[in-house]
């Protein structure tokens, strides 16, 4: 019984918690802000020292854009032909 009615006080809340969240610093990185970004992360971390862990995520957003992928991939690779047919069995159900 309580967490349906904490299900229905969520529910209420969900627009004002959206808008208080801010962008992932990954996605602020993809969009290159990255002062802004280094915010956004200082905010998530309670530690200053945010640089490392900045670099990290920089170096795998140019990873990504570099390595683009393919809708082949989706068909050709194991892992990513399972996770197509699981959500094709759950989207036609």
């Amino acid at each position: 019984m309580f967490i349906f009615n904490g299900c229905k006080l969520l529910r209420g809340r969900f627009p004002q918690v959206i808008a208080v969240l801010s962008d992932s610093p990954y996605y602020l990185l993809l969009k290159d802000t990255v002062i802004v970004a280094k915010e956004s992360l200082e905010l998530i971390r309670s530690s200053g020292d945010v640089k490392a862990e900045m670099k990290e995520i920089a170096v795998a957003v140019e990873r990504q854009k570099s390595e683009r992928g393919k809708f082949i991939d989706t068909l050709i690779v194991d892992s990513n032909r399972k996770a197509t047919l699981i959500m094709t069995v759950l989207n036609g159900t």
